[in-house]
């Protein structure tokens, strides 16, 4: 079964979405580039992976073409086999494979009622 391992949430005013969650809800914020910013909302190991069983940390970026909503994302054995299953099932692509540094791939798919899922593919090892 694929699980959710990441959200992100879109905004307009960097600052003021950082002082939100970090005021509200304690998360740290990581600048990664000028539109994408890692929320680490648990504590994490030196991989930044969640410590605690069932958390999630996410990212807050830049409203834009691809980010116009909040999304989860799904940890996938394949982009490739998720995102045919998706259009199998009814979805479309919506943003094509893409590698995220050293880390893994990313792709977002669309349901059949127009929502957003990422999808992420941890680098092999």
């Amino acid at each position: 079964m694929d699980s959710v391992v990441h959200f992100e949430l879109p905004f307009e005013d960097a600052a003021k979405i950082k002082a939100f969650y970090g005021n509200v809800f304690g998360w740290q914020m990581l600048q990664i580039d000028p539109g994408y910013y890692m929320a680490t909302t648990a504590a994490s190991d030196e991989r930044g992976l969640p410590k605690e069983a069932g958390a999630i940390n996410g990212g807050l970026k830049k409203r834009g073409d691809v980010a116009e909503t909040p999304v989860i994302v799904i940890r996938v054995a394949s982009i490739e086999d998720a995102v045919q299953k998706a259009i199998d099932a009814g979805g479309k692509i919506v943003l094509p494979r893409q590698t995220i540094g050293e880390w893994g791939t990313y792709a977002r798919i669309a349901d059949p009622e127009g929502n957003l899922v990422g999808l992420w593919e941890e680098k092999k090892k």
